[in-house]
């Protein structure tokens, strides 16, 4: 995981994203590190998913996902919203 991190930055960077078509926010699955640090598949496919919306069975095929999203709330500043049934990166 990744710690220190510019909140700002953070928040910025993924609400940027959120705002992009969702084919350009999917293609954001495969790079490592991601935009937010994390290099493991676990995190950063959770961070992915995040941005397009998951269920919780969905986002905890990849890892521990409650100590994740506790994660990117505390260390990254990061809001997550639950609409529908699916987890998503809200505006910050």
């Amino acid at each position: 995981m990744t710690f220190k991190r510019d909140i700002e930055k953070d928040r910025a960077r993924t609400n940027e994203l959120m705002n992009r078509p969702a084919d350009e926010r999917a293609g954001q699955a495969g790079r490592r590190p991601n935009w937010l640090g994390h290099r493991g598949d676990g995190n950063a496919a959770i961070d992915a998913l995040l941005l397009q919306g998951a269920t919780l069975a969905e986002l905890e095929q990849h890892r521990d996902v409650h100590t994740h999203l506790t994660h990117l709330r505390s260390e990254h500043g990061l809001h997550i919203d639950l609409r529908s049934g699916r987890y998503i990166f809200a505006a910050s």
